[in-house]
Order: C-alpha cells, then sequence, then structure tokens
C-alpha cells in the first residue's frame, strides 16, 4: 500500500516537474515571439514615418477620471509618498493626447507617433490586473479622410508583416447611428430596436422599423448599407439622406481612400459599430480573425480627446493587441516555428558534439549540448528532452555514429539510424 502510494506521489511529482518545464517552454517561446513581432512593427511603423515614444507607466488619476474611457474599477490605482493617487496606464491614448494638448501644444502638426508596451486593468469580475501587450500608432493633427484610411492601410501592412493571412477591418462611425435616428425622426424605442436588430445581424428586424417611419423610399438603400461587406457604391446611395448624415459621407471618403491605397478587399462597413472607449467620435475600425473571432485590434478617430485637455485638434489613433495576435498568426505555427535540438554524447565525444552542435547552428537550428556518462543512452533522456520542449534528440555513440530521434511530442517515430 505505501509503496503504491509512494509510486503514485512519484509520477505526479514527475507530471507536475514536467508541467513546470512546459510552461517556462511556452513562456520562452512567447517572449521570443513577442520580441520578434515588435522588431517588425517597429521596421513597419518607421517605413510609414512614425516615431517611437516611451509611455509612462504610472499616470496622474486624474487624467483618467476626467475622461473615464474605462470604468473606474477597472483602473489599477496606488497613491504616492505625497497622497497623490496614481494609476498603471490602462490605455495608450490618453496620456499621449494630453501631452500633445500640453508639452507638444507648440510642435507642428501633423504628428505621428507609435509605441510598444503593457496596459493593465482589473478584472471586473475577479481578483487581479489583466495585463495586454500592445502596439499602437497616433496620428495627431490630420483631420481629413486620408488620415484614417492611412491607418487602416498601416494597420493591414501590419499584420501581414507578422504572417496573420486571414484577418478582416470593420469599419464603421461612432455617431452615424445617432444621426441616422434624427434623420429618420425614430422614437428612442425605435432607436433602440433598430440598434438591437443591427448588432445582431437581423436585416428582416431592421426592416420592419425602417418601414415605420416617413422615409420609406430609403429602406432598400439603408438595408443595403446595413448589410456586411457594402462598398463605396453603396454609401453612394445614401447622398439623398442629405448632408445631415456626416458620418456615412466621411465612411465613403474613408473607403475610396482605402481602395486607392489598395486595402479596400479587406475592409468591410458596418454601421453598428462602436468603440469601446467613450472619446471615439467619428470613424472607428477593428481587425480581428474571421476563423476565432478574435479580435487582433481596434482604432478610431478622437478629435474631441485634445480639446478636453485645453489644445483642440483632430486626433486618431489604433492599438494591436500582440497576444491575440501571437495566436492568430501563420508564422507562429508549430510546423513552421524554428527546431530546437539536443545532442547527447559522453565525454569521449565532446568535440564531436561541439562540431556537430556548430554546423547544426548555422543551419538555422537552435542547438543545445549535453554530455553525460558512460553507458548507452536510453529513454529517460528523450524524456528529458521532451519536458524541456526540444523537437529531437541527436545521440552521438561511442564509435561516433549519430542517431536522432523525435522528442516533441507532437510527433512519433524511432531512431534513424
Amino acid at each position: 500500500m505505501l509503496l503504491t502510494a509512494a509510486k503514485d506521489f512519484s509520477q505526479l511529482t514527475k507530471r507536475r516537474r514536467g508541467d513546470m518545464y512546459s510552461n517556462l517552454g511556452r513562456m520562452i517561446e512567447r517572449t521570443r515571439i513577442m520580441r520578434e513581432h515588435v522588431s517588425i512593427l517597429r521596421e513597419t511603423f518607421d517605413a510609414w514615418a512614425y516615431d517611437e515614444v516611451i509611455v509612462p507607466v504610472l499616470t496622474d488619476h486624474e487624467l483618467f477620471r476626467r475622461q473615464n474611457p474605462l470604468p473606474s474599477s477597472a483602473l489599477y490605482k496606488m497613491i504616492d509618498g505625497e497622497g497623490e493617487v496614481l494609476v498603471l496606464r490602462p490605455d495608450m491614448t490618453a496620456p499621449l493626447a494630453h501631452m500633445a494638448a500640453g508639452q507638444w501644444r507648440d510642435v507642428p502638426r501633423p504628428i505621428r507617433l507609435c509605441y510598444f508596451g503593457e496596459v493593465y486593468r482589473r478584472r471586473l469580475n475577479g481578483r487581479g490586473t489583466h495585463t495586454l501587450t500592445q502596439a499602437g500608432v497616433e496620428l495627431l493633427g490630420a483631420e481629413e479622410p486620408e488620415a484614417d484610411a492611412e491607418l487602416i492601410a498601416l494597420a493591414a501592412e501590419a499584420l501581414c508583416a507578422l504572417g496573420v493571412r486571414q484577418f478582416q477591418i470593420n469599419l464603421g462611425h461612432n455617431g452615424l447611428l445617432a444621426e441616422l435616428s434624427d434623420v429618420l425622426d425614430l422614437s428612442p424605442g425605435e432607436d433602440d430596436e433598430l440598434r438591437s436588430a443591427l448588432a445582431d445581424r437581423d436585416l428582416v428586424g431592421a426592416r420592419d422599423v425602417l418601414e415605420r417611419r416617413r422615409h420609406c423610399g430609403l429602406v432598400e438603400p439603408l438595408l443595403r448599407i446595413f448589410a456586411p461587406g457594402a462598398t463605396a457604391d453603396h454609401l453612394a446611395l445614401l447622398a439623398e439622406l442629405g448632408e445631415s448624415l456626416r458620418g456615412l459621407h466621411r465612411l465613403r471618403h474613408i473607403f475610396e481612400a482605402a481602395m486607392d491605397l489598395g486595402v479596400h478587399e479587406r475592409v468591410q462597413i458596418d454601421v453598428s459599430l462602436a468603440g469601446d472607449f467613450s472619446y471615439y467620435t467619428g470613424a472607428i475600425f477593428e481587425m480581428y480573425c474571421p476563423q476565432s473571432g478574435a479580435r487582433l485590434g481596434v482604432g478610431g478617430r478622437y478629435d474631441g480627446l485634445l480639446g478636453s485637455f485645453g489644445s483642440p485638434g483632430a486626433a486618431t489613433g489604433f492599438a494591436l493587441d500582440l497576444d491575440m495576435i501571437q495566436e492568430a498568426a501563420a508564422c507562429h505555427e508549430k510546423a513552421g516555428r524554428q527546431k530546437t535540438c539536443l545532442v547527447v554524447a559522453d565525454g569521449h565525444r565532446r568535440r564531436t558534439a561541439y562540431q556537430r552542435a556548430a554546423q547544426l547552428r548555422d543551419e538555422g537550428h537552435r542547438v543545445a549540448v549535453k554530455m553525460i556518462g558512460d553507458g548507452p543512452v536510453g529513454r529517460e533522456i528523450e524524456s528529458w528532452a521532451r519536458a524541456r520542449d526540444y523537437d529531437s534528440v541527436i545521440v552521438i555513440d561511442a564509435c561516433g555514429c549519430e542517431h536522432t530521434r523525435s522528442a516533441s511530442t507532437r510527433t512519433g517515430g524511432g531512431y534513424d539510424e
């Protein structure tokens, strides 16, 4: 009984030790990929003339209390030695807008900035801090639709550079539904009903609302623009609604500029789209992976934010979620990743092991060398390598012969003699 319990405990300990090394391996791999991503994005953003800045990690709480882009309960707060309330940055845009309106007030516009780093938000349904790794850009002082289209094109180029093959960009306008409600003279109940139908992609419900109003002749063009995949031609149908629908005219101009930039095939109009943050005041867009539904990033125009800090001006930007992008990027599939090998030999074959490791490194592999005592190499070395996330083990025997075995849990196979 005691022997059985001891054996079970030993097996459990080995499993936990294996899990520990596996988790460490995942952390190392995630860190390596993150560094690669940031390096790629630096080059991409720099090619579009965006200069990198470092956003302070600690920010005055008053900045976010006034703008309140997130619920107060989501802010991670602390008090400094002088009794001032500080927050770990929950967002990059507001601090940069604050500096643009103050310290950089006299800097000639437009200003093109990019950043990399973590944002910190408290979990609303539990304890702890939710950390998001972001990379983003801000374009300050450019009010034309071409500025919005530039960011959409840059976001698309960035995702492609990171190896994301399948993604879509939804383009909407934060004030468009309110404008439609005014033009169509919808009651508050009808407004809520229309928004709900559009959020659920329920065009039958949207038609029911529209046909009750006085603009019955516009039902079909409105439904066309409400449908996913609307194009600039569909937007043109709404010109008869008049200049009061500034949001639709803006979207049309952005889409046409996106066509000239060659990214329009990635863009779909979504008038029900609404930004996460209250400071979005115009065009907004989000990038997501159609297969998984994961949101890869979000951006939009926030012209009112600089004015709230005392220096009115146009501004737009986007942020990419690097953690979600890691999961979506095709270049991070296990089949395409760099191989990690373990070369094993006893002390008599040390030079041979070192030479073989150097050859493998020259071929582009990641290689570690392990020396063992005399005697044959058994299954223990495979388990040892597998727990540390090596892909293969190359054993150099006493005769100098080489034997290769897969250590990966993803593939099987015996020794290749």
